[in-house]
């Protein structure tokens, strides 16, 4: 998991987003009924964190193309 999150904010801790996905038993659940895990379970925290992902990837400034 540390790796996992030192590749999403970078080396140096920054410059990535700031949303933590929580692992839970019903991330396991999901992946062994092999359900996307917000038709699994919607309001499990996991699937909530996933959410406020997009939602702070969808904030972002899109990025210039020169």
């Amino acid at each position: 998991a540390e790796y996992v999150a030192e590749q999403a904010t970078g080396p140096d801790g920054e410059g990535g987003l700031k949303t933590y996905i929580r692992e839970t038993v019903r991330v396991r659940e999901s992946e062994m009924a092999r359900v996307p895990l917000p038709f699994y379970d919607r309001s499990s925290t996991a699937a909530q964190d996933y959410a406020a992902l997009a939602d702070e990837i969808e904030a972002r400034p899109s990025p210039r193309i020169v």
